[in-house]
């Protein structure tokens, strides 16, 4: 009998592993498919959200002004993708250009900040941030951005245009996007090298005003 009951209970024990094994199998089974479901409900409502991007990217290339109540709709949305998707590094960054179009700069100056810690690689977060800073004569914070922009790749930052859907949806407004991008980041690095000598000369010399040409090539590019 003793032996009887010992293989009967290492035969129970062993139908119980199983049913666990089953029943993890099943929970996570159950949370992959919910967590699908999440990420394709989330798209949805995203695709619903998005306004027209046509004027926007039309706006970038021109810098002609956008009425408030269109940037406010185009930051809604780009707020949405941060809060659907709190890692995506571009959600953040366009949001920032919104607020920043919006004269909302510390908003922008944080939305940036936000980007950067997600995807510190990023030639255009640092560039816009330093322009930012030295419209707001904060100099010193204006030379570091301008020189994390400097540090950074250019190719990679167009590598990560290209790969990015945030970007992608722009750039199926945009005429020749990819030629149009290497003159953008080549024009913007050089300006970065200008910048950066005059932030540091301003940063010694604060009573000194921002010199009228330079306001000009203050308004942030997408890209």
């Amino acid at each position: 009998m003793k032996v009887k009951n010992g293989i009967l209970g290492r035969a129970w024990d062993m139908v119980g592993r199983v049913i666990l094994i089953y029943a993890l199998v099943w929970g996570l089974s159950h949370v992959v498919s919910y967590d699908a479901a999440m990420r394709v409900a989330k798209l949805r409502t995203l695709n619903r959200l998005m306004p027209p991007l046509s004027e926007l990217v039309r706006s970038n290339f021109t810098q002609e002004p956008l009425g408030s109540e269109q940037l406010a709709k185009y930051e809604f949305y780009y707020r949405k993708v941060t809060e659907y998707m709190p890692q995506n590094a571009n959600g953040y960054y366009m949001q920032a250009y919104c607020l920043a179009r919006m004269g909302r700069t510390a908003e922008a100056i944080q939305a940036y900040r936000a980007s950067i810690d997600r995807n510190s690689k990023f030639f255009w977060s640092h560039y816009n941030l330093g322009l930012l800073y030295i419209a707001e004569q904060e100099y010193e914070q204006a030379g570091q951005s301008l020189s994390a922009a400097l540090q950074s790749s250019p190719e990679l930052s167009l590598k990560m245009i290209l790969s990015s859907k945030v970007f992608q949806q722009l750039m199926l407004q945009t005429p020749n996007p990819g030629p149009m991008m290497t003159d953008h980041i080549k024009q913007a690095f050089a300006n970065a090298q200008r910048l950066k000598a005059l932030a540091d000369h301003l940063q010694k010399t604060p009573q000194e005003p921002v010199p009228a040409e330079i306001l000009k090539r203050l308004p942030a590019r997408i890209f």
